[in-house]
C-alpha cells in the first residue's frame, strides 16, 4: 500500500458526503478524479483513496471488504454505489451536460453497463498503466482529500 499524503482529517463521524473513493496508482482512476476536480464547480465532493484507513473504513460500513473491490466507490446519503452505478452517479451529481449523459447511461441494463465497467477495471493497469507513487493534487484542491 502506497500512502502519499494525510491532509484532511476526520473523526469517527460516518457523514462524508458526498465521498469518492478511488484507486490512487490507478492512471485511469486519477484521471476521472482530475476530471471531476475540474468539472465540479460547486466543489461537492470529497475524496479519499481505496487503500487508505478512511476508504477501509467507510467500505466495511457497508459490510464490504476494501480488498475486494476494484472501482471508483461512492458514498452520499448512507447508499454505497459500486462500478457503473457510482460513475452514473457521479456525473448526475456534476450537473449540466453530465447529468443528462448520466440519464443516457442509466438506459442500459446493469448487467451490460457493469461487464464492461468490469472488464476495463480487471485491465485498468495493462490499459492506462499504473504510477509509481500515487498522484497529488493541485494545492487549491488538497483540503478536498482526505487521507490519500
Amino acid at each position: 500500500m502506497i500512502v502519499c499524503m494525510n491532509h484532511a482529517s476526520i473523526d469517527s463521524k460516518n457523514d462524508l458526503n458526498p465521498l469518492i473513493l478511488f484507486d490512487d496508482v490507478c492512471v485511469l482512476c486519477s484521471r476521472f478524479v482530475k476530471f471531476i476536480l475540474y468539472v465540479d464547480r460547486r466543489k461537492q465532493f470529497i475524496f479519499a483513496s481505496l487503500h487508505s484507513k478512511v476508504g477501509h473504513s467507510q467500505i466495511a460500513r457497508f459490510g464490504r471488504s476494501p480488498e475486494q473491490l476494484d472501482s471508483v466507490a461512492f458514498i452520499q446519503n448512507n447508499t454505497l454505489h459500486l462500478r457503473s452505478d457510482a460513475s452514473l452517479s457521479i456525473l448526475y451529481e456534476l450537473g449540466g451536460i453530465w447529468r443528462l449523459l448520466a440519464r443516457l447511461g442509466r438506459l442500459f441494463p446493469v448487467t451490460l453497463a457493469d461487464a464492461i465497467y468490469n472488464w476495463v477495471a480487471a485491465n485498468r493497469y495493462r490499459i492506462f498503466g499504473k504510477m509509481e507513487a500515487c498522484w497529488v493534487p493541485d494545492a487549491v484542491d488538497r483540503n478536498r482529500f482526505i487521507d490519500l
